[in-house]
């Protein structure tokens, strides 16, 4: 079996291709922060034959929670080729990513998913976060943002008690993506707030948003309007400050 190590600039292309074919998804374009030059180093790959069959997918950030600053890990894209399962190399590969945190200084991993490889390796479900229905009601004027509303939009966000330390180059590659959450999203924006919105199944989400509870409540209003739809949901952090809601199990593991 090949050990597992860091990925280097020409493996970025067939990381790229290995995470496509595995989640049937245009990884690079919808995850451009994390498959980026900037970041390669930060990947744990294994290869054969010249190419990566295997890897775990990590983006070192900061988390600002009421001012205190912490560093994390943001685990993602962790596949395995299919002719290359069975052969552990996802443990091998998440424990070689673990060895690379710890030298980098990062104090937690939150990683995408909740798999038993996840699990046997310590991880654990930490609290989640808040599901508001909104429905119509009064609402603020607003308009679909724009690349140029970027600046605009990282103020607003700035104003959150808990978020991840984002840059303004950050902001511009996913907002030019089209995608959130590997769904396609839109961004709206009023004086005071912005809502970031995907659609599922089974109804509309804010999954993103900057500003205060009420300036963002009534701008997913404005959306609701817009739409013509009953209602839409924020999926909020808990310190949001609404009426009615439900909690949410986080949707990863860390």
């Amino acid at each position: 079996m090949s050990n597992p190590a860091r990925a280097e600039i020409e493996d970025l292309q067939g990381m790229v291709d290995l995470a496509s074919l595995v989640f049937k998804s245009e990884m690079g374009k919808i995850f451009p922060v994390l498959f980026s030059q900037e970041n390669v180093e930060n990947m744990t790959i294994v290869k054969e034959e010249g190419r990566p069959v295997s890897m775990i997918g990590l983006l070192p950030r900061e988390i600002s929670f009421f001012g205190h600053r912490m560093k994390v890990g943001l685990i993602g894209s962790v596949c395995t080729h299919p002719d290359y399962r069975g052969k552990n190399y996802g443990a091998v590969t998440l424990a070689k990513a673990e060895e690379h945190a710890i030298d980098m200084g990062l104090s937690l991993l939150i990683i995408s998913g909740g798999r038993g490889l996840y699990q046997r390796f310590g991880a654990v479900r930490p609290p989640g976060t808040k599901r508001i229905l909104v429905k119509p009601g009064r609402t603020a004027s607003m308009r679909e943002a724009k690349i140029s509303d970027i600046g605009k939009i990282l103020d607003l966000y700035r104003m959150k008690p808990l978020r991840y330390i984002r840059n303004f180059t950050d902001f511009e590659k996913t907002f030019s993506t089209g995608y959130a959450e590997a769904r396609k999203a839109k961004t709206y924006l009023s004086e005071k707030a912005y809502i970031t919105v995907v659609e599922r199944e089974d109804n509309h989400y804010v999954i993103e948003y900057g500003g205060g509870s009420k300036d963002v409540i009534s701008l997913t209003r404005g959306y609701i309007e817009k739409l013509g739809l009953k209602g839409c949901i924020i999926v909020a952090e808990r310190h949001f400050k609404a009426e009615e809601s439900l909690p949410i199990e986080f949707p990863g593991t860390a």
